[in-house]
């Protein structure tokens, strides 16, 4: 590859690792005060990575690049990441992507401020900016069907409402009938096994590191740290930060949580060092990373094999837990409760939180509802979906860091990501007939190298399809996670 295209993608990466610096510590070490000014960093950093994306000089060693012979499916990934990159950026006008990112910047904190005060009113003029910025992005891009289209593209190339439209109401469908046929025929209530409350911050903190070591996150490539919402901010794959939310009245939304990370972080530290640089070294969209996190959430850390090696820890972590079976545990991190809180959400009724969101960012973008009409549009949904009342709006349509940020498009990669690791599972699951066996042993080392060898290494050298066509041999396949989800809960609950 000709050396100066390779010192302009070194180029594009080192901005994309300052700015993910930027907003790590925008998340986590920033004082209040200091978010305008950081706001003025961002736009400047973004733009400065927009104007290096879009150069002419680059595009024209990309093209050059294009016409030679017997491409490296690196070579023709770096193709494909910078046109697609190139074709959305040079859409956009300096004068209004400039000003736009500093919106962006400035909402977090008013969002924040919004969920101190429980006023969603002073968050919402910052999420019409949002909504108004992404529908002049999408007139500047362009679109064939719908302008949230632009931004599903944007999260995971190809996809479109068209696509997800059947497959989330084939998944809304059976998540509903599951809900209710648990509903139904039994009253047993898991939910209420965990006790609440007095589960010390630091034992947490010991609990979330050990379970960094038990999988294998490099502390020496990494580090855990605190924030209001938990993210992982990948600056290169020997520095990967991710954090956490200690909840003292629930140990097992942090135990989640640090899987659920974790589970991002391995796949940052795990792609082939060789790759940064080329604007290839990072996961290669959000859905597969998704898969990634919540398999090591799910498929891991609510098994039964897995509880079986690391319940007795927890036990002594926190003595409130010792009366309580291995068995009684299981069914306590499996229960089936429709409930306001995405993160703290069940596998079944997860989903339907997704799929609320997915409804409510189509009429953002694609229809022309007053900003202050969300509120009561949110609720609605969580009533005909779940069946629940939403008190307030700091734990309704305020719940969520994602709008603040403008990460409009992203909210299905959290369910596309299930689907993708059930149906990753169920091949890891053929290829290691033992797997149970490890794991309730503690040896996690299994999955993690077929996620290295399968995943990981390759970072966006292939699309998600691709991937996924790769691995399984065949496409995306909702089945995978429908019978998934029947299987453990329907198991759980004796039905």
């Amino acid at each position: 590859m000709n050396l100066l295209l390779e010192k302009k993608l070194q180029e594009i990466d080192y901005i994309g690792s300052a700015l993910s610096l930027m907003y790590w510590d925008s998340s986590t070490e920033m004082p209040s005060k200091g978010a305008t000014k950081r706001g003025d960093l961002l736009a400047h950093f973004a733009n400065d990575y927009k104007t290096k994306v879009t150069s002419p000089e680059l595009i024209a060693l990309i093209d050059e690049l294009a016409l030679q012979d017997n491409l490296s499916d690196t070579e023709k990934a770096i193709i494909r990441t910078i046109k697609k990159k190139y074709d959305f950026l040079n859409c956009l006008p300096e004068d209004f992507y400039i000003p736009f990112k500093k919106d962006i910047a400035l909402a977090e904190s008013l969002w924040e401020e919004a969920r101190e005060k429980n006023d969603v009113t002073i968050f919402l003029p910052s999420l019409k900016k949002i909504i108004d910025g992404n529908k002049l992005i999408a007139k500047y891009v362009g679109y064939t069907t719908t302008p949230y289209d632009v931004f599903l593209d944007e999260y995971e190339r190809g996809l479109s409402t068209e696509l997800l439209d059947p497959l989330f109401e084939k998944l809304k469908k059976e998540c509903i009938a599951i809900v209710k046929n648990i509903q139904q025929t039994t009253s047993i209530k898991h939910e209420d096994i965990i006790p609440k409350g007095n589960y010390p911050k630091e034992q947490q903190k010991i609990m979330s590191l050990e379970l960094m070591d038990i999988i294998k996150f490099s502390m020496d490539a990494g580090n855990l740290n605190e924030s209001t919402h938990p993210v992982t901010n990948s600056i290169t794959n020997d520095d990967v930060r991710l954090t956490v939310n200690y909840n003292e009245n629930d140990f097992a939304d942090v135990y989640l949580a640090a899987l659920h990370e974790g589970g991002h972080g391995l796949y940052e530290q795990n792609i082939d060092p060789l790759l940064y640089g080329t604007t290839l070294c990072s996961g290669t969209a959000m859905s597969i990373h998704e898969s990634c996190s919540r398999m090591y959430e799910n498929e891991l850390g609510r098994s039964k094999a897995f509880l079986s090696y690391y319940y007795p820890r927890l036990q002594e972590l926190f003595p409130q837990l010792k009366d309580i079976s291995l068995e009684e545990m299981y069914k306590g991190l499996n229960h089936c409760t429709p409930s306001l809180i995405r993160i703290h959400a069940d596998e079944v009724t997860y989903n339907l939180h997704i799929i609320i969101r997915y409804e409510m960012e189509k009429l953002m973008l694609n229809e022309d509802i007053p900003v202050e009409e969300l509120p009561k549009i949110w609720n609605q949904k969580y009533k005909d979906y779940l069946g629940i009342d939403v008190p307030s709006d700091l734990l309704g349509i305020l719940q969520d860091i994602h709008w603040s940020n403008s990460l409009i498009g992203y909210f299905p990669s959290y369910t596309l990501g299930s689907i993708y690791a059930s149906q990753l599972f169920d091949v890891f699951k053929k290829e290691h007939l033992t797997w149970e066996k490890d794991i309730s042993s503690g040896n996690i080392a299994p999955l993690t190298e077929w996620m290295k060898k399968n995943i990981y290494q390759y970072g966006s050298i292939y699309t998600p399809s691709e991937l996924i066509q790769k691995i399984t041999g065949e496409e995306i396949n909702v089945d995978h996670y429908i019978n998934y989800l029947k299987d453990k809960y329907y198991n759980v609950y004796g039905l």
